[in-house]
């Protein structure tokens, strides 16, 4: 059946993070680590990080729709022709190729199971509330249904009526659902941001993960809570995904910009960038990080490292 096997990491993102020395005649593999067991085995892309259907809906005749499965293609096709044919070859970013990688983040960080963990605690809680008023509402007198909001006419030229059956949709398949509004929110909000391409010659140099879209504050710790996690609205906020062991895509409210090659601060201050942009790779992964070589280093597992 047609795109019956859905990636949520695109296996020509995950091409990149091929073993170099895979024997030749075998097909690349990738190293994945379980974070927990920290148990490593080496996978061809196309065999992980995919569920059946992930992004399939089903039409009014009961088919199966794979428009958004097909959209998604194109933001992977585009990046990997900037990644492959522009920031490989250190050719300078046009706005179209920034903006690709803008798309391509967004898309990233809102097509994961990781996502799903962001999404449906809201929408779960609003169920139950929603299914606790409905239920309270078949025993209330109509002076208690006049009092609230249940008996108040919707005004259609401003607002539009949210049902039960609305709210479990996006319960029961929260892709299909969210995906598409939350890919052109962030699209908007992070064009607005710089962008630069961290390079390094270390090995086996950046890692990625399931969950490969890092947010992060450094100055975070100093709010008080709950104003401690990252938004877009603190001046301190990072934004980073590896594109290879080689490159990592890092949006910013800092200025920095541009290629950044980090071998050029020296050894030590090379290997402590990338080990804190690999640990912060670590604690978002949601069960598998990726690594091009079958090596783990401990100070990827570390705290959180502050500014």
């Amino acid at each position: 059946m047609e795109h019956k096997k859905q990636h949520y990491i695109p296996q020509s993102y995950l091409s990149a993070w091929a073993d170099p020395e895979t024997p030749e005649g075998q097909e690349p593999y990738v190293w994945v680590v379980n974070k927990e067991s920290l148990d490593i085995r080496n996978r061809a892309p196309k065999n992980i990080m995919f569920k059946r259907d992930f992004y399939t809906t089903e039409t009014e005749k009961g088919e199966r729709d794979l428009r958004l499965e097909k959209g998604l293609s194109v933001f992977e096709g585009e990046f990997v022709q900037v990644r492959d044919h522009v920031i490989e070859p250190h050719k300078q970013l046009s706005p179209d190729d920034q903006m690709v990688l803008i798309a391509y983040i967004s898309a990233m960080h809102s097509r994961t199971p990781a996502s799903i963990d962001r999404f449906n605690p809201m929408y779960e809680e609003l169920l139950d509330k929603m299914k606790a008023m409905s239920k309270w509402a078949e025993t209330a007198s109509p002076a208690q249904l006049e009092s609230t909001s249940l008996h108040h006419p919707i005004d259609s030229e401003r607002s539009y009526e949210v049902s039960i059956n609305d709210i479990q949709s996006i319960v029961d398949s929260p892709m299909p659902s969210l995906l598409p509004s939350s890919i052109m929110a962030e699209i908007e909000a992070l064009s607005v941001l710089d962008l630069a391409i961290l390079e390094t010659t270390t090995c086996p140099g950046f890692i990625t993960s399931d969950n490969p879209v890092v947010w992060f504050d450094p100055e975070g710790y100093n709010r008080n809570w709950p104003n401690q996690g990252p938004a877009l609205i603190y001046p301190s906020i990072e934004i980073s995904m590896a594109i290879s062991p080689k490159y990592c895509l890092f949006l910013n409210r800092q200025g920095v910009n541009g290629y950044i090659n980090l071998s050029k601060l020296g050894p030590l201050d090379e290997i402590k960038r990338v080990n804190n942009a690999n640990l912060r790779v670590q604690a978002s992964a949601k069960t598998s990080i990726i690594v091009s070589r079958n090596i783990i280093y401990w100070n990827w597992f570390n705290t959180l490292p502050e500014k």
